[in-house]
């Protein structure tokens, strides 16, 4: 796992909430070991241990819980990077990707939306920043038809439902619906023929006729990276 600098601070306005005052309360009550020392955490791997404990208390977490916290699970779980080794998810569908988009996994090892995940951050090997790249170019491709559908309703109906949402905060029930309308948008674009199950295209095939979607667009760019001189 990435190693970052983090930030602490004492919190003389709301003692019940500061992390200095809480150290310092443990470290004046626990008594000294048979050797005379003093360890904030005792035990082996209190990493492990501790962020099992944290996990399991994210994952109990009610949505009046939450919105005490103003934060959700998710959010607060963002601040630590993916478990170490994980790598970006291959060969699943462009609907998976989307719900992983926005509200990450559920279930198991928390892991944040994938859209907080940063890449130099959090992705240790390439072929996971790669997958991370391709995914985020669907994702913006499909949330650019969504905006011109947005372009296209408001001049014709000022009441639509969707006009003032925003996918960050929508319910998964709604951001469902504004996906089953904007795939195949963005398919019949992309695609000679509609593929008769899109939900279950993977993003990586989606990418891929996207990219030579692009290149029948502007084929004078493909060909002018070709032809640029490579320098001496």
């Amino acid at each position: 796992m990435h190693k970052y600098p983090k930030a602490i601070y004492a919190n003389p306005l709301e003692p019940a909430v500061c992390p200095i005052l809480a150290v310092a309360i443990i470290l004046f009550t626990e008594t000294a070991d048979s050797r005379g020392r003093q360890s904030l955490f005792v035990g082996e791997r209190s990493s492990e241990r501790y962020g099992s404990i944290l996990r399991e208390v994210l994952e109990g977490l009610t949505e009046e819980e939450e919105a005490v916290l103003e934060r959700s699970k998710y959010e607060i779980a963002a601040f630590h990077a993916v478990p170490s080794g994980w790598v970006w998810p291959t060969g699943i569908s462009v609907q998976r990707i989307w719900d992983l988009w926005w509200e990450g996994t559920t279930s198991g090892t928390i892991i944040r939306p994938f859209r907080l995940i940063e890449p130099k951050r959090d992705l240790q090997d390439p072929q996971s920043k790669m997958r991370q790249s391709r995914a985020k170019i669907v994702i913006e491709s499909i949330i650019q038809e969504f905006h011109l559908f947005i372009g296209e309703k408001s001049a014709q109906d000022a009441s639509h439902p969707w006009l003032n949402i925003q996918l960050e905060t929508t319910t998964h029930h709604v951001r469902n619906e504004v996906f089953s309308v904007m795939l195949p948008r963005l398919l019949a674009k992309i695609y000679r023929h509609n593929p008769s199950r899109p939900e279950e295209l993977t993003y990586a095939a989606v990418y891929e006729h996207l990219t030579k979607y692009h290149t029948a667009q502007n084929p004078g760019r493909k060909r002018q990276k070709k032809d640029k001189p490579n320098n001496p």
